[in-house]
């Protein structure tokens, strides 16, 4: 026992003597410098800056509990499925030292020994646009969400290919996102002439069915280069719109964002946005409804027509949705997984772009798995005090379930090229990165379906694990659980008793608690 006191005295002394040494000019600002400061600036949307030791230190108790809690920086995706562009994750010992530099007293250190800190400026990263498109100045006044859509008519004779896109926050603390759009029909200037102020009001979308997503803009975002050979479709004479998203309690201040375009007369690869995956067509057991006091699962599928390549994906939801996991599923059954987001965030979400073009190889099933949480445990539900039963809808306080692919057709050796120059952080995660390598839960056959009084799922497992059935009407009313079941790794077969159904059409889900896969049977 004495020799343990004294190997932890010694151990504590060692630990504590260390800590001191470590300081914001050798050890905190050159991680502030990397990972924090292209939103901590003074031109930045964060509260406060962190280009200087004094403000670094005044909020050191902030930075530790939001550093600790991983809720800064701010990214949603789950690294341990995806990698993208431009990740903002500290790494472990990252986090480490910022504790650590907190716990010490937060110390000076030898400002000699300091990295110099990042310039910011008004100057735009693309200096000679060949396109510059700016809304009117527009005071913001609002209490409420304020979603705003303004028209900018351009007069360019033959239609043009982006290949370099950058939108500038006029405000940049009271702009939360800009969605850039194109649309040919009066519909949207009509519905401008109605309003009394610059633009008018709009969420979701711009009231045209037929704007096309050319980009965004979310805090943290840099300008779009677009890899050689790939632009994005602008059309002759058309209109831009800009969707831009002001938060509450904002009031009398002046924005004027504006969007910088590079573009090219030569016809290169088009770009599309496109929501494949969505709650109007694509939902397996909806409609799109969570009751009052419910978590809730959806589920939604499509399948690729042709041979395509994917820059970066784009998951929507609002307040109430909970997490979503969108992949796909070839036809040799390798799973690509694209996007896993545990803890959606409705303040953070945006464009995710892959490190390489990502191959979808035609007749590939795109899944999405999306969940709600319609409780008081939900902290963002903006009904928390009175639940109430939410649907599909425009408004922040209805729902919604988008994905947006941006892909274009496949050449050969498209999954060899590379989307940036930007480097993905070494984060120590046991990441694989090839289709092949990464097995989602699918069910591979129902048999017989048709049924009488019960049925048999052929389930593809990536690891031994308990999986739940549930059986759903087609309007998804849940009717039925059946017992979980213990089930091995690889291709395994499960018992469904069936014969307390009515004859009719259903939908069964099978969960192993990781991911889901549904289909169709019928009950005679």
């Amino acid at each position: 026992m004495k020799r343990f006191l004294v190997f932890s005295a010694f151990y504590f002394t060692y630990i504590l003597g260390n800590a001191q040494q470590i300081t914001w000019a050798e050890h905190a600002a050159p991680i502030f410098y990397s990972n924090c400061v292209k939103c901590h600036n003074p031109n930045g949307v964060a509260p406060f800056e962190l280009l200087t030791y004094q403000s670094a230190k005044d909020n050191k108790d902030v930075i530790k509990y939001m550093v600790s809690e991983r809720k800064m920086p701010p990214w949603t995706p789950n690294p341990h499925y995806t990698r993208f562009v431009d990740e903002r994750i500290l790494r472990q010992g990252e986090i480490d030292t910022i504790l650590a530099w907190v716990d010490a007293g937060a110390a000076e250190g030898e400002v000699s020994k300091a990295p110099t800190p990042p310039v910011f400026s008004s100057k735009n990263e693309i200096s000679n646009p060949d396109l510059t498109l700016k809304i009117p100045d527009y005071t913001i006044n609002t209490v409420t969400d304020n979603y705003r859509c303004f028209v900018i008519p351009y007069s360019i004779g033959t239609d043009k290919y982006i290949t370099d896109l950058e939108i500038v926050p006029g405000n940049r603390s009271s702009v939360h996102h800009v969605l850039l759009y194109h649309d040919n029909t009066t519909i949207p200037e009509n519905l401008d002439a109605k309003d009394a102020e610059a633009g008018y009001p709009c969420f979701g979308g711009t009231g045209s069915n037929n704007s096309t997503l050319i980009g965004g803009w979310v805090p943290g975002q840099r300008t779009q280069h677009l890899p050689t050979g790939i632009g994005i479709k602008l059309p002759a004479n058309a209109k831009a719109i800009l969707q831009i998203h002001y938060p509450a309690g904002k009031i009398n201040e002046l924005d004027s964002t504006k969007v910088l375009l590079k573009y090219t007369l030569n016809k290169l690869r088009n770009l599309y946005n496109i929501p494949i995956l969505n709650h109007t067509t694509s939902f397996t057991n909806g409609p799109l409804i969570i009751p009052a006091n419910t978590v809730k699962t959806f589920y939604a599928k499509e399948t690729a027509l042709f041979e395509g390549s994917l820059l970066q994906i784009a998951p929507h939801m609002h307040l109430i949705g909970k997490s979503i996991k969108v992949f796909g599923v070839t036809s040799k059954n390798d799973t690509i997984p694209f996007i896993h987001i545990p803890e959606w965030n409705f303040h953070w979400q945006g464009f995710y772009q892959f490190p390489k073009l990502l191959r979808i190889p035609a007749g590939t099933t795109l899944y999405s798995e999306s969940v709600y949480d319609n409780t008081h445990n939900n902290h963002h539900n903006p009904n928390h005090l009175n639940l109430v039963d939410v649907k599909a809808g425009e408004a922040t306080t209805d729902e919604m379930m988008v994905v947006y692919f941006s892909f274009l057709e496949y050449k050969a050796g498209d999954e060899n090229i590379e989307t940036s120059n930007s480097p993905l952080k070494v984060l120590g995660l046991d990441l694989k990165s090839s289709i092949n390598s990464i097995s989602t839960f699918r069910i591979l056959n129902l048999s017989p379906n048709p049924s009488i009084d019960n049925f048999q799922a052929t389930v593809y497992m990536p690891q031994n694990g308990i999986v739940t059935a549930r059986i759903y009407d087609l309007i998804g009313h849940e009717i039925l659980i059946n017992p979980n079941v213990m089930v091995n790794r690889g291709n395994q077969t499960i018992n469904i008793d069936s014969k307390n159904l009515n004859s009719g059409t259903y939908r069964i889900v099978f969960s192993n608690g990781e991911s889901s896969d549904s289909k169709l049977f019928i009950k005679q």
